[in-house]
């Protein structure tokens, strides 16, 4: 979790990502999806503070990351890959596509129940099914 800090706000833990140099645009596009999704496999959007440095928040689900502590139990791991298809699969129905789901960006025990968390970067137009013909 380079870079991120936890603060509280009005009773809640949140996750504060400042922007790199000439990140700031990159903040504001990733806040603005953020604010537009509402997805239990996705972090919930607090805010974004221009600043500098510019800071998106979001609401903190913890440290345990499966990058630190990698799923060793079979039933843990198909459960976990489960999880993370099924929030790829809505994120990629909305039109929108995860930059970097790695395993740094995927929690254990998440304190509010999401469990592939992150940040998804970039929205692309959707396509439609195989079955469908375009206009």
């Amino acid at each position: 979790m380079t870079g991120i800090t936890v603060t509280r706000s009005d009773g809640r833990l949140l996750a504060s990502k400042p922007a790199g140099p000439d990140g700031a645009e990159r903040r504001r596009r990733e806040a603005h999806l953020l604010e537009r999704l509402d997805h239990p496999g996705v972090v919930q959007f607090v805010e974004l503070v221009d600043g500098p440095p510019t800071e998106l928040r979001t609401a903190f689900v913890g440290t345990d990351t499966w990058a630190l502590r990698p799923p060793s139990d079979p039933n843990a791991i198909i459960e976990g890959l489960a999880a993370v298809a099924s929030t790829v699969a809505d994120l990629h129905d909305l039109g929108t596509a995860h930059a970097r789901c790695s395993p740094i960006m995927c929690w254990w025990r998440a304190i509010d129940a999401r469990s592939c968390a992150g940040s998804p970067t970039r929205r692309r137009r959707p396509t439609p099914p195989a079955w469908t013909t375009s206009p």
